[in-house]
């Protein structure tokens, strides 16, 4: 199973603990997927971890905007 799969399958489950593992891991993975920073900031914000769902939205945004500051 993938990390995704395996994310949206404990998001199905509503177990957000495990959800967060598989991001955290994906992340690893994947560090400049901003995908996988908005979804930790969701999980983040929704478990009530507003400073560091904030940390996470603004890495995603960072490795957003990354492809335009070049341009």
């Amino acid at each position: 199973m993938s990390l995704w799969e395996s994310y949206y399958d404990a998001i199905k489950q509503q177990d957000w603990k495990k959800a967060l593992r598989s991001l955290e891991s994906l992340k690893r993975s994947e560090p400049k997927n901003p995908q996988a920073h908005l979804k930790i900031g969701d999980l983040l914000r929704r478990t009530g971890n507003i400073n560091d769902a904030v940390n996470a939205y603004d890495r995603s945004a960072s490795l957003l905007l990354l492809p335009i500051r070049f341009r």
